[in-house]
């Protein structure tokens, strides 16, 4: 299933067929309206579907919590159930000693990529445009900015920008 319009999803989409294709899987593709598209999610009327991820935080828990160890949003959705990586995500999660904690994220991510119920395939950098008369956005690398600090020059003004 793929969001139709969105000319990324539906290239990665034909590119997934097209690799299905070369181990002898077939795959059609379902071009759906994006307003439908969420709802099929929700249903799980879907065996396989293009999605994206970005975190909000600094932290692998938001990731493993919402996607491997989150039983009400169906860990987003991809329904993956594996009792010993929730319980793994559980403990990550209260975990205080650093060099323990990352490895519990270590053995998350091995776990639940030989599962392999999200395949990541790319990273998308942000893109960003923006006015001369515009001083001061910034955005973190995970894609969220704040306008607190971001400032609108009258026409004429010059900054270091300029």
């Amino acid at each position: 299933m793929v969001n139709a319009g969105n000319e990324a999803d539906e290239q990665i989409a034909v590119l997934v067929q097209k690799q299905l294709a070369d181990v002898g899987i077939t795959a059609n593709l379902q071009k759906v309206d994006p307003t439908q598209s969420w709802q099929m999610l929700v249903d799980g009327d879907y065996d396989l579907s293009v999605m994206y991820w970005t975190n909000d935080v600094l932290d692998p828990d938001q990731k493993t919590t919402f996607v491997l160890g989150h039983d009400s949003n169906q860990n987003y959705m991809t329904r993956y159930r594996n009792d010993k990586v929730k319980d793994l995500v559980a403990a990550a999660r209260v975990e205080t000693d650093p060099v323990k904690r990352g490895q519990m994220y270590e053995e998350l991510q091995k776990l639940a990529k030989q599962d392999v119920h999200w395949i990541d395939l790319y990273y998308s950098p942000y893109i960003n445009i923006s006015r001369s008369n515009i001083q001061n956005f910034l955005q973190n690398p995970l894609g969220r900015f704040t306008l607190e600090e971001t400032v609108k020059l009258e026409p004429g003004v010059k900054t270091a920008q300029n």
